[in-house]
């Protein structure tokens, strides 16, 4: 669904030294693949399997109902029929994303913003026919964007898109839906004592870790500076919380024999350099 906006290898140091006493919590792990367009890992911490069945089911059907609200790859998707249309009454699920864009998009002075779908996708066709967008035109068009007049309004959820504009939530959407999915767990099985969701390398804790009461995560950052093409990494022990990634690496784009990152900034409407890799804890 989304593309993976890390190159952050990250891990879940989570092994159990000893075997468990009956009755106490136990690590019940989980992995998939083509979750949200990436892997998907989850480890619970109870005392039952069953229990983190419990949990996996509810994140999983949690996952899919906002994908389709959120899925900007999907042209059913409610933000993709939004996309379709200059003024829509949507969801108050996409309402909330639309004002988180909205909001950071004012902390950040246009460093993020979700309203950049069209010139995302002149770099998709790009790469598609081997041609590097001119420079100028793509600054003029990352002007349009900026000065264009959205209307959210939260009360009434009408959310008025100017033609400039074509949404792209997938910044935020995918933690937005972790934190979702991870709450929807929490619910359905009260006895869990805790739980680890990483979806591509963004993830969000809950409650107990194995590893005195925290939990743990490997992060590496991918550069060409170094023989093997990784730097040398860190481990991560953290308690309850959101961990989140990203960085230049292998989504980058190859148009016409050169490299290009695959994270535009909103201000010119070309790719950032300068910067390999951030994470942050929250």
């Amino acid at each position: 669904m989304f593309p993976i906006r890390t190159i952050m290898a990250v891990f879940l140091a989570a092994s159990v030294v000893a075997q468990p006493a009956i009755g106490e919590p136990q690590l019940f792990k989980r992995h998939r693949d083509h979750i949200l367009g990436t892997s998907f890992d989850l480890v619970v911490h109870s005392e039952t399997e069953a229990a983190a069945d419990q949990v996996e089911t509810a994140i999983l059907d949690e996952i899919t109902r906002l994908s389709g609200i959120l899925n900007t790859y999907d042209p059913s998707s409610e933000i993709s029929q939004l996309n379709e249309v200059g003024q829509a009454t949507v969801s108050l699920e996409l309402i909330e994303v639309l004002n988180a864009c909205d909001a950071f998009r004012k902390e950040t002075s246009n460093a993020l913003s979700c309203r950049i779908g069209q010139i995302l996708e002149i770099w998709e066709r790009a790469e598609r026919n081997q041609k590097i967008p001119d420079r100028p035109d793509l600054r003029l068009q990352a002007g349009e964007v900026r000065r264009a007049e959205v209307g959210i309004h939260t009360s009434t959820r009408l959310v008025t898109r100017p033609e400039a504009v074509l949404f792209r939530t997938d910044a935020l959407a995918k933690g937005y839906i972790i934190d979702k999915a991870l709450l929807a767990g929490r619910e359905v099985s009260p006895d869990v004592s805790g739980i680890l969701l990483n979806i591509g390398g963004d993830m969000r804790a809950w409650g107990s870790g194995p590893h005195e009461g925290m939990w743990r995560a490997g992060i590496s950052s991918d550069s060409s500076g170094a023989a093997d093409g990784q730097s040398e990494g860190a481990i991560l022990s953290f308690s309850e919380g959101a961990l989140a990634s990203s960085g230049t690496g292998p989504r980058d784009q190859v148009i016409d024999g050169q490299r290009f990152g695959h994270i535009i900034s909103p201000s010119d409407g070309w790719p950032i350099k300068g910067t390999l890799s951030a994470s942050v804890y929250a």
